[in-house]
Parts: structure tokens; C-alpha cells; sequence
């Protein structure tokens, strides 16, 4: 007897431990590490190669969103080195992105001469992102509709495009789109000529060594073409500045009541931005590489980056696309590449400061156009008017209001949009086949005893409906219309044997019609249901109403009994 309590305890204990080995299995962290050996040369070349490429773009989106370009390198080193350590896509390389840097310029717009608020932001944004990823949110990414992604990454495109147009041009830049495009007339009659040429070269350079395939980023060559002619040749133009050197240091952030009810929307605006920007690119990363991602641990990976890059000073970042693109062609397999990434910038921030604050602000914001550029879903706009027109309004009203108001404004109608539009479809589906018994096909039934029970005009006035689909809230409406555009009849038959589920609505909807039917002294017959309608009728008691007497599970059944009443009549 000992023995076996002995068992049953260690039963026991192994059946908890099991659950706890389940429930943390999603956050092994350590596997990362595991990972680091098996690739080791194709990781590095992966992450240099991917460094190089990051480095332009790291300072652009720094100066882009009003931090500054130590900011930007901040970003790609804390988030780029962290995510790769912590996250659930082993060869995903992370850092600051268009999206993300469009909110933080937002933001500062909001908190002017505020940079510990903006950094408060980035770092709570980094804490919803980790919440995000215990509470298991990321799977939900693959219900988002294509329509409404199409819709805000092409009005963020056209935003980014649009901003750097005054930079180009060698002129302030702002991002308040409706005074860029106003003030574009005005713009080209006080441009720097000088400015203008470096920037429209710089994008011609980047375009044709693409052209030519060239295996050295183009944007590395035209930035340095680009620097060595300002300083040899005294040019007047922008550039950069002085990008502080040394390590970072922690921000001191504040917190009370106060800061957090004004960052909370903010920061939740940016991790949301973050989750939808990340694991798109691990989808990405998927179909590249051999490895499966992990949606809820990337969350808790990124999260944990952008944490600490708001607390260093850094821009937030999320999962880039093009840069994990290129890491994975490089060879890049393991974490092992997002650390290799992250060090080439971290030595490049210490040793190369002094020579990057020469870079021209036209050549940076030449670089950003193109990126604005490869951003917008031009396979889908140039189909616009060839998609199905739920889909094109949800793609056009997103993209509006990307441009127009904010990107969380976009995606929270354009989901709702979509939802809205889906249900609709959904209800219009629904097969309703009507007919009455003197149309009644011979194979429904197995006993026709009814038919010279009944006059053709009899016959006449008893409908059947035959529901094909499930009775939702969508399509319950279409129901009862349906039921009230015929005219003076008897009784109505449902055949419901291909309805194999009904929802709330749909369990009203016929409540209702049998209070109507009661009151106006009409027989309702259902044939064919099934187990899931049968349970819910009873549930609700919709089914005394209906009464189980008038429930059958042939239709010649229903017809017999609907001839007995027509006779008795």
C-alpha cells in the first residue's frame, strides 16, 4: 500500500511538472544560445554584411524622427543585439524602421523639447511588447487582413517619401504632410542646387548599381562618393553634425501617475506598430530559412529591446525586412548574425564618429526615399481596381487615413471595415432555396401519403425554406427578410440538415418568427437539425416555443403533419 502511494505521488509530481515544462516551453531563451555554434561563419558573414547595409539606414531613421542619429545607432545595437538573444526568429535582424520611426516623430512633434517622455514611451512600449508575448497574443497576427496591412505599409511608404522631399531639396524637413505637399511649389523655387544634385545623384547611384547587381550596398557607396565631395570640395549643404561619442548611459525616467496617463496611448500605439512589424518580417524569415518561428517569443524579444534601447536613449525597433533578407542570403542562420550586426555598429558608433557627422542630410534623406519607396504595395495598387471591392475600400480607407490621421486611427477602422465587410459576405452566403409542396422534389421523401391528402392551392401555401450555411448574426437578418417577402401562407417547412451551426442571432431569429407565426395562427416544422442548433434552441428555450412536437427528422414527416392541419382547417 506504501508503494503505491509512493507512485501515485510521483505521479503526481511528474504530472505537474509536465504542465510546467509546457507552460515555459515557449519562453527557452537558452535555445538561442544553443543555436550560436552550429553556423558560426555564415552568421558572421551574414551580420557584417547586414551591418553595412543598417548603418546608413540607422542613421537616417535617427535624423528622421528628431532624436538624432546617436539615437538611431542606439536603437539598431540595443534592440538589434537584444532581440537576436531573447527572440523566437533565429535569423531575424532588428532594428529602427520606417514605421516605427514615422510614430517617434510623431511623438516628439507631441512632447517638443521632451526627449526623457519620448524614451519613456519607447521603454513602455518595450513592457506591452513583453506582455504581449506571455499573454500569447502573437498568433493572432495571421487573422489580420491583407487589404488593411497594403493599406497603412503604402501610406506609411508614401509618408516617408513625401518627407523627404524638403531634405532633398536642402531644405528644413518637416512631417506634416499637408504642408509639404502645399508648400512643394514654394519649395522648388528656394531649393539648394547643391543639396539637390547630391540627393538626386544619390538616388541614381543606389538605383543603378542595383541595376548592375552589384554586391556592395549601393547606399554605402553613394554616402561615402557623397562625403568625400562635400569635404574635398567645401560644399554648402547640411550634413549630420556632431554624433556624440562614447557609450550610452541610462535616461533618468521619471515615473508618477501623471507621465504614465500621458504615454500610455503613445506607447501602445508603438508596440502594437512593433508586434505587426516584427512578425510580418518572421513570416518572411519562415519561408527563407529552414527554422519556424516563435510569435510569442519574438514579442517577449523585442520587447525586451525596446526596453532597454528607451532607457539608453536609443529609437525603438522591430523585425526588418529587408535587412533579414539579406542576412539570410549571406548565410546568416543563428542569433549569432544579430550579434555579429549589432557589434559592427557598436564599433562603428565609437570609432567612426568623427567621419559619419560629415555625411550630407541630402544623401541620408535620398536613402530614405528609396526605402519610403520599397515600402509602398505597389503590386496591390496597381491591381486596385481589379480586387474585389470590399477589399479595395478597405485598402483605399486605411491608406487615407495612415496619410491623413495616424497609423492606430487606420488599422483600428480598417480591421473594423473589414470585419464588417467579412460578415456581410459571410451573411450574403447564406443558400436560401424556397419552394412550396407542389415543387417538392421526389428525393426528399420517403413517404408521399401527404400529397393526395392536399389541393393544389393547399399545396401552394405551405412553404419550404432550405437554409445552406451557418445562421449568424449575418446572415439572420437576410433570414427573415426573406421569410417576409412572401405573402399569405399556411405553414413553413425549414430544412436545416446543411445548417451546422447557429449563433446567438440566429436563435433569436427564430424566436422571433415563431412568436409571429403563434400570432398569426401559422404552423413552423423543422426538419434536419442537428446537434449543436438542437442544444443551443434548448438552452435558451427557444425550443418550448418552437415546441419539440414540430421538430421532425424527415421532411415527410413535417409534410404529413402539415397536411393533417390544412385538412383540419
Amino acid at each position: 500500500m506504501g508503494e503505491y502511494c509512493s507512485y501515485l505521488s510521483e505521479l503526481k509530481k511528474d504530472t505537474h511538472m509536465n504542465r510546467v515544462k509546457e507552460y515555459f516551453k515557449d519562453y527557452d531563451f537558452l535555445e538561442n544560445f544553443r543555436l550560436l555554434k552550429t553556423n558560426i561563419k555564415g552568421d558572421i558573414n551574414g551580420g557584417i554584411t547586414t551591418a553595412i547595409i543598417a548603418l546608413p539606414l540607422a542613421l537616417a531613421f535617427g535624423v528622421s524622427s528628431g532624436l538624432g542619429a546617436k539615437a538611431g545607432l542606439i536603437g539598431a545595437i540595443v534592440v538589434g543585439l537584444l532581440a537576436s538573444i531573447f527572440g523566437g526568429t533565429p535569423a531575424q535582424i532588428s532594428g529602427p524602421t520606417a514605421p516605427m520611426t514615422i510614430i517617434v516623430a510623431t511623438v516628439i512633434a507631441q512632447f517638443t523639447n521632451q526627449p526623457i517622455i519620448v524614451f519613456a514611451i519607447i521603454a513602455l512600449a518595450g513592457i506591452f511588447q513583453i506582455t504581449f508575448g506571455l499573454t500569447k497574443v502573437g498568433k493572432y497576427i495571421q487573422y489580420m487582413p491583407y487589404p488593411v496591412l497594403s493599406g497603412f505599409m503604402s501610406g506609411i511608404g508614401i509618408i516617408i517619401v513625401l518627407s523627404q522631399i524638403n531634405p532633398i531639396l536642402g531644405l528644413e524637413f518637416t512631417n506634416n504632410i499637408g504642408s509639404i505637399i502645399q508648400s512643394i511649389p514654394h519649395s522648388l523655387m528656394n531649393l539648394n542646387l547643391t543639396s539637390t544634385i547630391i540627393g538626386c545623384t544619390t538616388l541614381i547611384l543606389i538605383y543603378s548599381l542595383a541595376r548592375m547587381r552589384i554586391s556592395f550596398p549601393g547606399a554605402i557607396i553613394a554616402i561615402i562618393l557623397a562625403t568625400s565631395a562635400s569635404k574635398l570640395l567645401h560644399l554648402d549643404v547640411v550634413t549630420i553634425g556632431d554624433i556624440p561619442s562614447g557609450l550610452p548611459s541610462f535616461q533618468r525616467i521619471p515615473l508618477n501617475w501623471n507621465i504614465l496617463k500621458i504615454i500610455i496611448a503613445p506607447a501602445m500605439t508603438l508596440a502594437i506598430m512593433g508586434l505587426l512589424d516584427s512578425l510580418l518580417t518572421s513570416l518572411v524569415a519562415d519561408r527563407l530559412s529552414e527554422h519556424k518561428h516563435n510569435s510569442n517569443r519574438e514579442l517577449i524579444g523585442q520587447g525586451i529591446g525596446n526596453l532597454f534601447s528607451g532607457l539608453l536613449g536609443g529609437l525603438p525597433g522591430a523585425g526588418a525586412t529587408i535587412r533579414t533578407e539579406v542576412n539570410i542570403h549571406n548565410g546568416g542562420k543563428t542569433p549569432l548574425s544579430g550579434i555579429t550586426y549589432a557589434t559592427v555598429i557598436f564599433i562603428s558608433m565609437l570609432f567612426l564618429g568623427q567621419w559619419l557627422r560629415d555625411i550630407p542630410m541630402a544623401c541620408l534623406a535620398a536613402i530614405l526615399f528609396k526605402a519610403g519607396l520599397d515600402i509602398i504595395d505597389f503590386r496591390s495598387l496597381k491591381r486596385i481596381f481589379r480586387i474585389p471591392v470590399f477589399d479595395e475600400v478597405v485598402l483605399l480607407v486605411v491608406l487615407a487615413l495612415t496619410i491623413s490621421v495616424n497609423i492606430m486611427v487606420a488599422v483600428g477602422i480598417g480591421l473594423l471595415l473589414a470585419c464588417i465587410l467579412f460578415v456581410k459576405r459571410m451573411g450574403d452566403l447564406l443558400g436560401i432555396n424556397v419552394i412550396n409542396l407542389n415543387e417538392i422534389r421526389k428525393f426528399w421523401i420517403d413517404d408521399e401519403s401527404w400529397r393526395d391528402l392536399l389541393t393544389k392551392e393547399e399545396k401552394d401555401r405551405v412553404l419550404i425554406f432550405q437554409l445552406n450555411g451557418p445562421l449568424f448574426f449575418g446572415a439572420s437578418s437576410n433570414f427573415l427578410r426573406a421569410v417576409e417577402r412572401h405573402g399569405d401562407f399556411a405553414g413553413l417547412i425549414l430544412r436545416m440538415h446543411r445548417v451546422p451551426e447557429i449563433d446567438t442571432t440566429g436563435v433569436y431569429a427564430l424566436e422571433e418568427l415563431a412568436e409571429l407565426f403563434k400570432k398569426e395562427k401559422k404552423f413552423l416544422f423543422i426538419t434536419g437539425l442537428g446537434e449543436q442548433p438542437k442544444e443551443f434552441l434548448r438552452k435558451l428555450r427557444v425550443m418550448d416555443l418552437i415546441g419539440e412536437k414540430n421538430c421532425f427528422r424527415r421532411f415527410s414527416e413535417a409534410a404529413c403533419h402539415a397536411a393533417k392541419i390544412l385538412r383540419a382547417k
